[in-house]
């Protein structure tokens, strides 16, 4: 099942304005996500969000969720994308017909790297 987000084409430099704890956009695989209302909730605590405002966190997110949290939660805090930007596989625009399709969830049962690492520092 594919990531559906909006289709806006959001300019690199609105998004880096965004890069507050107050207002917090981040980019992940090319989706525009505003976190602002998930930073208290965030599991990994609400700084990691924060220390990657305004830029692109596509790296630390693959390092720390699953492959399912991309259908579960950048397709809830997608506002669009990054224009110009080449969406990662398993995002497809709302309206347009070029599905990607996502990884398996086979994945989803391994905890990345950083994941891992936090578990066995934090737990």
């Amino acid at each position: 099942m594919p990531c559906v987000i909006p289709d806006r084409a959001i300019p690199q430099s609105e998004v880096a304005q965004h890069n507050s704890k107050g207002d917090c956009w981040l980019i992940i695989h090319g989706a525009v996500c505003d976190v602002t209302e998930w930073i208290p909730d965030h599991p990994g605590g609400g700084e990691m969000l924060i220390k990657k405002a305004g830029k692109d966190a596509t790296m630390q997110f693959k390092l720390s969720h699953p492959a399912y949290v991309l259908q579960d939660q950048v397709q809830q805090w997608a506002i669009g994308y990054v224009e110009g930007a080449k969406l990662g596989d398993g995002i497809v625009v709302k309206g347009k017909g070029d599905v990607v399709e996502a990884a398996p969830r086979a994945a989803e049962s391994t905890p990345g790297c950083f994941a891992k690492i936090m578990g066995a520092i934090c737990g």
